[in-house]
């Protein structure tokens, strides 16, 4: 888990993950994030 939250603290450093539940119905994360969190998510874990 710490090392997702890093990767989500590497796209927006700002946001507290840990506690925001709407990220994408708030406008918080945009698709340029998303595409970094997907990306860093499949070399972190090889998927």
């Amino acid at each position: 888990m710490e090392e997702l939250l890093e990767i989500l603290k590497g796209a927006r450093p700002d946001v507290d993950f840990e506690n925001e539940e709407a990220l994408i119905d708030d406008g918080i994360l945009v698709s340029f994030d998303i595409i970094y969190i997907v990306n860093a998510i499949n070399e972190a874990f090889d998927i």
